[in-house]
């Protein structure tokens, strides 16, 4: 039986494409690209604390054993710091902020005001808090008397 060209033609493709799968088996595949990290952000938001918890990291995934604490905060305002930062933090997000520096109970409950920071790449993302105020409710500003809570984030 004798092949047309154009059969030839369509095995010879075939045969090469066959070479040219073939030709990556054994290879390591790739390294994938970088992870993007997060644009450079940070917000100044005024949020009532409605949970705090005390965290193992390890639990959380981080190597090394060490304490964190965390705020859930209902967001009632997010402010631009600067306009080289995103303000990323929207009024009525609820956000689990994180913070390396011990926080007090007592902040359950009450409205404060914080810098919040989203820290991260494309894997995962966490928010942190700095510099947090309780704030009088009643007369919509800071109490008297109480020293703010200082983190490095």
């Amino acid at each position: 039986m004798m092949l047309s060209a154009s059969r030839w033609g369509v095995l010879a493709l075939l045969f090469v494409l066959l070479l040219w799968n073939l030709s990556g088996i054994g290879q390591p595949p790739p390294p994938p690209p970088s992870p993007a990290p997060v644009a450079p952000n940070a917000s100044l938001v005024t949020a009532n604390v409605v949970k705090y918890s005390i965290w193992n990291t390890q639990l959380l995934g981080f190597e090394q054993p060490t304490t964190l604490f965390s705020l859930v905060l209902e967001v009632l305002a997010s402010e631009q710091i600067s306009p080289q930062l995103l303000n990323l933090v929207r009024e009525g997000d609820v956000i689990e902020a994180f913070s390396r520096e011990s926080l007090d109970p007592e902040l359950f409950g009450k409205k404060v005001m914080g810098t919040m920071r989203l820290v991260g790449d494309e894997r995962g993302q966490r928010f942190w808090i700095s510099g947090i105020e309780v704030l009088n409710p009643s007369e919509g500003g800071r109490l008297k008397g109480v020293k703010p809570i200082s983190q490095e984030v």
